[in-house]
């Protein structure tokens, strides 16, 4: 049986890789604090759904989902990058309607409009 929490078709899982984020971070400190408070930390797999399970089987939230256009967002399926995402998150800052955060020298800006 199909769950809305199985993983997107017969892929296999992504391989993870034992990257070492220390080139990541741009300052010593903001390293040693990545270490101390990110690095034992887990980042979860991401699940992905598929709308059209739920299409099938008579729901009708994911018409919801289209509406808004979500549907994309959570029918992504690929690899992922655990380190990455702790790095995101350690560097994160928020000021108002901006969420800020940089990865690997990557200025990365989420705002309203995203």
């Amino acid at each position: 049986m199909v769950s809305s929490s199985s993983r997107c078709g017969n892929r296999p899982a992504p391989i993870v890789r034992k990257a070492k984020p220390d080139g990541w971070l741009s300052d010593e400190e903001k390293r040693r604090d990545f270490v101390c408070f990110w690095g034992f930390k887990e980042v979860s797999r991401h699940k992905c759904l598929s709308t059209q399970f739920f299409h099938n089987e008579g729901f009708i939230f994911q018409e919801w989902l289209i509406y808004s256009g979500l549907s994309k967002f959570v029918e992504l399926e690929g690899d992922y990058y655990p380190n990455l995402v702790k790095v995101f998150y350690a560097n994160i800052q928020a000021k108002e309607n901006l969420i800020r955060s940089d990865v690997k020298g990557v200025d990365i800006r989420i705002d309203e409009a995203v």
